[in-house]
């Protein structure tokens, strides 16, 4: 039965999937409260959201960028979807940070056994985004060459 720090490390390697990349920067963010920059957030928003399993503020930028995309000036709609984005890939490895700590919190009292199995659960991306990505994508590319045509 591992104990401490070395339990610890163990939660976080199984949250991040042997990231050790995730792993530095999560310790770090622990330390300094700063998280890095993450571009696949800033590219993909809410899709990045949904995909590390945080449903509500996917949900809310989706919303937003639907919001967004009815807004008659040009100028004014692209100045928001580049505040959104940057919101997205400023705060993403915070959230998701912040949500690992929730989580190592809220497992603490549970024995080895389940606690690596809810980490591991939880930590798991939800992979059938890939294909409402996808699907996203598609529909987009039709409906902007159907406006073009």
């Amino acid at each position: 039965m591992e104990t401490g720090e070395n339990a610890q490390n163990a939660l976080i390697q199984t949250y991040f999937r042997d990231s050790p990349y995730h792993e530095e920067a999560f310790l770090r963010w622990r330390e300094t409260g700063g998280a890095p920059f993450n571009w696949a957030a800033f590219f993909i928003g809410s899709w990045w959201f949904f995909y590390k399993r945080n449903f509500w503020v996917g949900l809310t930028l989706t919303l937003i960028r639907l919001i967004v995309a009815t807004i008659g000036n040009p100028m004014v709609r692209d100045v928001l979807v580049v505040g959104i984005s940057l919101f997205a890939g400023s705060m993403g490895n915070a959230m998701d940070y912040q949500r690992l700590e929730n989580l190592l919190t809220e497992v603490e009292t549970l024995d080895d056994v389940n606690r690596l199995a809810i980490v591991k659960q939880k930590g798991k991306p939800w992979t059938f985004v890939y294909v409402l990505f996808c699907l996203d994508i598609l529909i987009s590319l039709y409906l902007f060459y159907r406006i073009l045509a």
